[in-house]
């Protein structure tokens, strides 16, 4: 767990500090126009369902098929300009493709319901988003062979959460109007595109001689059936975690899509260091295939959900058992009515998500990865009526029903199938040690009295469950990973004093 503990540990330090940046726009700066925010939620959650399609699974082949380009040519990092070649045969079919059948397009989404104004007017700058995002996706995925995924990360979501809250504060007063969003978002993502390739060249990954012969028929032939399932894959996989926020802006419109995206920033801090472990762990899962070595796969398998596990159910406990009193210091309380509903769904859905560790990467990177395909394809489309049925009945709380019920069935299908496939389980006696601590300290909150300050009840239940679920798990020794990363920081918390 060397390079991922310390990769990951360094990814979930900026993405806790991109937490509380965005923490502090969700309560002070989004309330205030939540139409303008939803506006912006629904045209990067558009340009993100259309981006695997774009891709056809070209990052993902970025990491599968790196290490044999790199046994085979001293020049490895040449191969950053075959995937850009590669990028542009799906890119250029399905633009002709969109454009040539988007009336169609527009007639199915009328039929589901949705508001297809809204798409129509927004189509261009959706999909000029989602090119810029497939881009990135596809350098950051390169990068990630090289055991580095933190500047990516700043670059892109850290300098994300900055730059929202100003855009919409310059549509709060004035500055800006709501329909230059989609145009400032790809002044946005040019800029860190640039800043991307400038670090890539730094670090040794761009060379001038590239070894097209690699691109065989053979070649050609596996990469594109790779690409091709990985790219079906992903936008399963997005029709499961994008689905809502698309929908809910078509059903209900933009101000209810702004409070479901506020909810959901705050559900997805839960799933930091899962995201982060998944990260960094993808090209060691693919090089531990290539090599045929179970073990190394195994071992990351089980440390990373517990650890994630851990991280995530100290999260949830915080951000729950102090829900209300967060609320109440928002700038406009008011517009968060119906919240704590919509984040207990997301909230247990993103922590399923963690416990089952990186099953996502080792079906991917394993040669069963056609049945990741078939599980995200499947449980994509269920999600898609979940949200049409649950979003008319229940409102936003529907979207964030069908979520947890989509992802508990996906993860809950993967787990069966690599325990039956591969051997491997990501739960042990250290999980049931996890689990049965949260639980405690989830009863112990409800019956332990607060005073009614809502301040002083942030501080004291945030102390409560950090000494008492920190120490015992450090007692438990549930994780050696995690005692390991406690005494560093002791040590260094010492050092200071």
């Amino acid at each position: 767990m060397g390079v991922i503990q310390r990769q990951g540990s360094k990814q979930a330090l900026v993405k806790i500090a991109g937490v509380l940046i965005g923490f502090a726009s969700l309560m002070l700066v989004y309330p205030l126009h939540l139409e303008s925010y939803g506006y912006a939620a629904f045209i990067l959650s558009a340009a993100t369902l259309l981006t695997p399609i774009l891709a056809m699974g070209l990052s993902q082949s970025a990491i599968k098929f790196f290490p044999e380009y790199k046994e085979a040519n001293s020049n490895y990092n040449g191969f950053i300009w075959i995937l850009f070649v590669l990028n542009l045969i799906p890119l250029f079919i399905c633009v002709i493709f969109f454009y040539s059948f988007s009336e169609i397009i527009y007639e199915f989404i009328d039929y589901m319901g949705l508001d297809v104004t809204l798409f129509k007017e927004n189509s261009g700058v959706i999909t000029v988003v989602s090119i810029l995002i497939l881009l990135y996706m596809t350098i950051t995925s390169y990068i990630s062979n090289f055991g580095r995924i933190v500047i990516p990360t700043v670059l892109n979501e850290f300098s994300y959460k900055i730059f929202l809250p100003l855009v919409v504060l310059g549509v709060l007063y004035g500055v800006i109007q709501k329909f230059d969003i989609p145009y400032l978002m790809i002044a946005f993502y040019m800029l860190s595109l640039s800043c991307l390739f400038i670090y890539l060249f730094k670090l040794g990954g761009i060379g001038k001689k590239v070894n097209f012969s690699f691109l065989s028929s053979n070649n050609l032939l596996r990469i594109g059936k790779f690409s091709l399932y990985s790219a079906l894959g992903s936008l399963g996989s997005l029709l499961i975690y994008r689905m809502d926020a698309v929908m809910i802006a078509g059903l209900l419109g933009e101000v209810s899509t702004g409070l479901y995206f506020n909810i959901l920033v705050m559900a997805a801090v839960i799933d930091i260091p899962s995201q982060a472990i998944g990260k960094i762990a993808g090209p060691i899962i693919s090089r531990s295939f290539n090599e045929n070595n179970h073990d190394e796969i195994k071992s990351i398998y089980t440390k990373g959900s517990v650890n994630s596990l851990i991280v995530g159910m100290l999260l949830f406990l915080g951000i729950w058992f102090n829900f209300d009193a967060i609320i109440s210091l928002s700038a406009k309380p008011e517009a968060f009515v119906g919240a704590a509903q919509i984040f207990l769904f997301l909230g247990i859905a993103k922590l399923i998500d963690g416990l089952t560790g990186i099953n996502t990467h080792i079906l991917l990177y394993s040669k069963y990865y056609r049945y990741n395909l078939l599980f995200l394809v499947f449980l994509g489309v269920i999600n898609v009526i979940l949200n049409l049925v649950l979003i008319k009945k229940y409102n936003i709380a529907g979207a964030a029903m069908a979520t947890l019920i989509s992802l508990t069935l996906y993860n809950l299908i993967k787990f069966l199938f690599i325990k039956i496939r591969l051997g491997m389980t990501p739960f042990n006696s250290d999980t049931l040690k996890v689990l049965g601590i949260g639980m405690l300290i989830f009863g112990l909150l409800f019956i332990l009295p607060m005073p009614e300050s809502n301040l002083v009840s942030i501080f004291l239940r945030s102390t409560i469950i950090s000494v008492l679920f920190v120490g015992a798990i450090y007692k438990s020794k549930a994780s050696l990973d995690f005692n390991g990363l406690v005494n560093k920081y002791l040590k260094t918390l010492f050092k200071l004093s």
